[in-house]
């Protein structure tokens, strides 16, 4: 294996150099107001390998769903995205300490550019279609992106679909994705 390096200290280190601000293991950075890139090295703990995760958080977005389901709003979690691999449209990415940082840093940069082209509220539904995206709670907020863009049929297309998925089990989830469900439908009628 020879000298290996932490790589997750070392990118962490080149991301704060470069205007991003750290908090546990998500770095951001304003893209544009209420957008902000992120870039997850994973935690620090000495281990020397990185599979870098990088997204976008629309502030807008996130306060909405927050808001609908009752929680908390947390400033650093990603409104969308996956490894820089997926983002670049090959395969998972996984560096193990042995490589250049400039390597990864690189990658990492390509990819945010991918996702600061669905910068914009009106593009940020594309974002989905990229392989990897469609984590927990996707289809929730596709529902915000579109009630927001004030598209009443996808809003209530992408609610059936997040209910499929999240109420397969009467449970918690479930229980929480029912007050989202109630608030969206009442703000629906309001202002349809």
């Amino acid at each position: 294996m020879g000298s290996e390096q932490n790589l997750r200290r070392l990118v962490s280190e080149r991301l704060i150099a470069a205007g991003y601000v750290r908090t546990g293991r998500n770095h951001m950075k304003p893209l544009v107001p209420g957008v902000a890139a992120i870039v997850s090295t994973g935690p620090l703990d000495g281990r020397p390998d990185i599979d870098p995760w990088v997204g976008l958080r629309n502030d807008r977005v996130e306060e909405l769903d927050t808001q609908l389901s009752g929680m908390r709003n947390d400033a650093h979690i990603a409104t969308v995205g996956s490894n820089v691999g997926y983002i670049l449209g090959g395969e998972f990415r996984h560096w193990t300490g042995d490589e250049n940082v400039e390597e990864v840093l690189s990658e990492i940069e390509k990819a945010q550019g991918v996702l600061a082209s669905f910068a914009d509220l009106a593009r940020l539904s594309d974002a989905w279609k990229i392989r990897g995206t469609e984590g927990p709670g996707y289809q929730r907020r596709l529902a915000v992106v579109n009630y927001l863009l004030g598209n009443q049929p996808e809003t209530e297309r992408w609610l059936r679909e997040a209910e499929r998925v999240e109420c397969r089990v009467q449970d918690e989830l479930c229980d929480e994705f029912q007050r989202f469900k109630a608030n969206l439908v009442a703000l629906l009628r309001k202002h349809p």
